[in-house]
């Protein structure tokens, strides 16, 4: 039979499981792998822009909506439920648009998005903020913002 001890620390275990995929070394570490990809410097995490982030993240907790905030950061945002909206997850669907995005060119396939995708290899852009709220459809938002922004008509990412 378990102790107390044993099933006290299995709990913090899966607590400490289930908060790091939403870390911020978790949104670090999947943004600044897309960007090694293409020869663009790793961005590092900003308090300030995260606290940004978690503010607006929290604003659109009412009902997941993604309707961007039009603030002073670059702003990627994902919606999912439960568990499959990770940090890793959300970073990945916006680097899922590269197969899109045409760099010689700058441009995008018709009828297809590539501007979360830009967004996250920016080079110009250094400093993250990242969060993760529960909307009160049970759904996730996960808000990513960038300072300074990124996507401005005419220039390449990188």
């Amino acid at each position: 039979m378990p102790s107390f001890f044993h099933l006290a620390s299995a709990l913090v275990f899966i607590l400490i499981v289930s908060h790091s995929c939403h870390a911020q070394q978790d949104y670090l570490d999947a943004h600044n792998t897309a960007r090694a990809s293409v020869g663009v410097e790793p961005l590092t995490w900003d308090d300030q822009v995260a606290a940004y982030a978690q503010q607006y993240a929290s604003q659109l907790a009412t009902d997941c909506n993604l309707v961007h905030s039009h603030g002073q950061y670059g702003e990627n945002l994902a919606a999912g439920s439960g568990d499959f909206m990770t940090a890793t997850k959300a970073v990945e669907m916006w680097v899922d648009e590269k197969q899109y995005y045409h760099h010689d060119s700058n441009t995008c396939d018709e009828g297809q998005v590539c501007g979360h995708y830009t967004q996250v290899v920016w080079r110009n852009s250094v400093r993250l903020g990242c969060a993760r709220v529960q909307c009160n459809n049970g759904g996730y938002v996960v808000s990513c913002n960038y300072d300074p922004p990124g996507n401005f008509i005419g220039q390449t990412p990188y």
